[in-house]
């Protein structure tokens, strides 16, 4: 068995024998036996020189075993000619190889780049590579290189840098440069940015947390610790959150000719926003709860004085109003009796709700009230938003949503409304229940931290430990989902059928397209209809042809009882 050491030894030897070997093949030198013994004993030199011993059990390196690799060699690897020529080409040659390799196969250019390697004296891969050499430097195709300036970076110059940085944490690497300057050291922004990205600073966005006093970290001490085992079965959280038309602190990522679109408001202060009330709760597979109770617009009815575009005369409409205690008391009553409804499992449901403002004046009527539902409403701790469901997980989720669904939509109140409703009804129970398990983790490291909000949230890993659990909520409300959806369907043909005053009205095309989310599901019910009046067609045969031209434009009806936009938005549980 002959080595790789012993291989590139006996090849190096065979270089030095050019006499022998250079005009023959590989046959040659292994059937000549003066070659084979010149060769041979230049590889015993070799061998000497390269200082290798012979192996414990191993023989030498033989005369058959030397010819062989020689066959071998000198097979796959014939001995090329020495190219002759210029190293380096001129700017005209080089001007002359692109004209050829850009033109290849026109008239008055070569065909091949195997002609251009020919006449130029050059390898395959030089046309290429010195042509995109060229577009790179954009026509530039001379050799001299642009003087950059060389900076050592001593110890004291980086603890200098990394101090201004401190202290300038938003400034970017040319204004660090200015900085820099200005204190008597020259140091370019490509090493600034080095040494940054060697100390790893990197950006990030700022997070305002609330500010903590000792009676705080008390109090979220103590919730921690008498909420850490619980497991939330009948804890429903409620909370308020402004959704705006336009969020000032989005970043966007776009490429340097995407031009933003163009977006104007009256103060940049006062944008344009409607809040929502929200009641959560964990999801139960059992008696058929997806853990949403209930989202409700803080609104107030108002009546239309005069006939507009918008409203007719005497007509109500719905005006976004400031939360007040009165208000809020009267949401909290429809929150109990939705709760109730909803879960009517649970003989205590607790009510959990924040220190507000407004909250507080009428908290006295809002326990009693509560007490009358079967509900017990109690105070969260002060300064501890991430101990509520809704700030933790669940609006989070809503926000991503209506950004995505208001994209390129028209910036007006009534598209942000449909989108959160429409984020709403698409929230996964499976959102709601890993909001239970985050918000246990979230308990843990506020005990950990003794009460203080320092900390991130630890909750990377967690779906991996539920997911069978999920995978069966998942499972389960999807499948109960499309019963409910062909059950509204067959709703809404009885409905059509009855031709009731009063029930039916009929809408625009453009109604029903506008918008993009809307548009799809019109779409997929119209075709369900169609296919179910061209399966009674084939049915019954007694239909007429009037009608059939009845079913047709029953298509393009709805009926007007719908829930109105203040109202919980969940769908009736089937039993």
């Amino acid at each position: 068995m002959v080595t790789t050491r012993q291989r590139m030894v006996c090849i190096s030897a065979a270089s030095f024998a050019n006499t022998a070997c250079a005009g023959s093949a590989g046959d040659n030198v292994a059937g000549t036996s003066g070659t084979a013994q010149n060769v041979l004993a230049r590889v015993q030199q070799a061998f000497a020189k390269a200082r290798i011993s012979k192996p414990k059990g191993r023989p030498m390196l033989d005369k058959n075993k030397l010819s062989r690799t020689l066959t071998h060699y000198y097979k796959h690897y014939p001995i090329a000619k020495r190219r002759r020529g210029q190293k380096h080409k001129t700017v005209t040659q080089k001007q002359a190889i692109i004209d050829h390799y850009c033109n290849l196969g026109k008239p008055g250019f070569l065909k091949t780049v195997k002609d251009i390697c020919k006449k130029f004296n050059c390898n395959r891969k030089y046309p290429r590579r010195v042509t995109e050499q060229w577009r790179q430097r954009k026509g530039d195709l001379s050799r001299k290189r642009s003087v950059q300036m060389k900076t050592v970076l001593t110890e004291r110059t980086c603890r200098a840098l990394m101090k201004l940085q401190r202290a300038n944490r938003r400034k970017t690497d040319w204004e660090l440069k200015k900085l820099m300057a200005e204190g008597g050291v020259i140091i370019s922004r490509r090493s600034i940015s080095a040494h940054l990205r060697k100390e790893k600073v990197t950006r990030f966005k700022l997070k305002y947390k609330p500010l903590l006093t000792r009676k705080h970290m008390q109090d979220r001490l103590a919730q921690a610790k008498r909420l850490l085992h619980d497991t939330f079965e009948n804890r429903i959280d409620v909370d308020e959150k402004y959704f705006e038309i336009e969020s000032s602190a989005a970043v966007e990522k776009r490429r340097h000719d995407d031009a933003p679109e163009y977006t104007a408001f009256q103060s940049r202060k006062f944008i344009p926003k409607v809040m929502f009330l929200t009641a959560v709760a964990k999801p139960n597979i059992e008696h058929g709860f997806d853990g949403k109770v209930g989202i409700w617009r803080i609104t107030e009815k108002k009546t239309a004085q005069r006939k507009s575009r918008n409203y007719e005369r005497n007509e109500e409409y719905d005006v976004d109003v400031t939360l007040t205690g009165e208000r809020f008391s009267k949401l909290m009553k429809e929150v109990c009796a939705t709760a109730k409804k909803k879960m009517p499992w649970l003989e205590k449901r607790v009510v959990q709700i924040d220190g507000a403002g407004p909250h507080q004046g009428v908290y006295k009527e809002v326990v009693e009230e509560g007490k009358r539902l079967g509900a017990v409403v109690e105070r969260q701790a002060a300064q501890m938003p991430d101990g509520n469901r809704n700030d933790l997980v669940v609006y989070p989720a809503l926000q991503r949503q209506v950004d995505k669904l208001c994209e390129g939509e028209r910036k007006h109140i009534d598209t942000v409304v449909k989108a959160v409703y429409h984020a709403w009804d698409n929230l996964r129970p499976e959102t709601l229940h890993m909001a239970c398990e985050i918000q246990r983790v979230v308990y843990a490291s506020i005990i950990e931290h003794n009460g203080g909000n320092r900390f991130k949230v630890p909750h990377i890993g967690l779906r991996v430990e539920v997911q069978p659990y999920i995978y069966e909520l998942n499972e389960y409300f999807d499948t109960r989902q499309e019963i409910e959806r062909e059950e509204e369907e067959e709703d809404v043909d009885d409905s059509t059928d009855d031709d009731a005053p009063g029930q039916v009205r009929r809408v625009n095309q453009a109604e029903l397209v506008a918008t993009s989310w809307q548009a799809k599901e019109q779409g997929r019910k119209r075709h369900n209809g169609y296919m179910k009046g061209k399966r009674a067609k084939r049915q019954s045969s007694e239909s007429s042809s009037d009608e059939s031209v009845e079913e047709a434009d029953e298509q393009f009806m709805v009926p007007t009882n719908l829930p109105r936009r203040g109202a919980p938005r969940a769908r009736a549980i089937r039993k």
